[in-house]
């Protein structure tokens, strides 16, 4: 689910609107003290087993959609599509995809997008010494086009990084879920200049939902049934 302002993005991965588990999202609005349905969506170029809504995000009415199962180069390699809102709906305008072709990397498992940067989770993608930790992938949009940046890897092979992501201005928050793994948790980077600097882990069992704001991280632990609210230098549990 996405949410901003009027307009709200719900992901239907399992739908079925273009073949099996294609997927598809749906827009709603707020009118007259109602959510009112405008459109169903799907990418232009959908197959079977895409599961297109898997993963959603929206900012100043740019919408990114992961489509972790779509088979681009390899199977389940993974895509991810942007959608601009032009008033009355939402229309795609730009498929990204990771750098690697290796299958099964799930490119689109999780997103976030601030602005004019963004983060897409591979979390069984390869870091850069071909070890299957799962990454993340950085784009930036400086002028009309979505450019990737830089890919960021931690942990330990199997720990899935990436599969859970948030992005605020200037801070990183990337979720490694696999229970067990000494690397597991939630690992925070820091913007300096053009590059992402590891700042922090914060070593937690089956991560699988962060969120950043002002000082703040929120790691979900649902395994748990609970979270942790960790400040700049505290650590409560809710």
């Amino acid at each position: 689910v996405a949410l901003s302002g009027d307009q709200l993005l719900i992901g239907s991965p399992k739908n079925d609107e273009n073949g099996k588990d294609t997927g598809a999202v749906y827009h709603y609005q707020y009118e007259n003290n109602n959510w009112i349905e405008k459109q169903k969506f799907t990418a232009n170029d959908s197959g079977a087993g895409d599961q297109f809504g898997y993963a959603l995000a929206l900012s100043d009415l740019t919408l990114l959609i992961g489509a972790p199962f779509n088979n681009y180069n390899a199977a389940r390699t993974g895509a991810a599509y942007i959608f601009e809102f032009d008033g009355m709906n939402f229309i795609e305008t730009e498929k990204l995809l990771g750098n690697s072709s290796a299958t099964n990397s799930k490119f689109g498992s999780s997103v976030s997008i601030n602005s004019n940067q963004l983060i897409i989770g591979a979390p069984n993608g390869f870091n850069d010494l071909a070890i299957r930790t799962g990454s993340a992938y950085v784009f930036e949009k400086p002028l009309n086009d979505w450019i990737f940046m830089e890919k960021i890897s931690a942990g330990q092979e199997g720990s899935e990084f990436g599969d859970s992501v948030f992005m605020s201005t200037d801070s990183l928050v990337v979720g490694a879920s696999i229970y067990l793994i000494a690397s597991s948790g939630a690992f925070v980077f820091v913007k300096d200049n053009d590059d992402w600097l590891f700042d922090q882990w914060l070593q937690e069992d089956r991560v699988t939902a962060v969120v950043y704001s002002h000082n703040t991280i929120l790691v979900g632990l649902p395994w748990y049934e609970g979270c942790l609210l960790y400040t700049s230098d505290a650590a409560d549990d809710l």
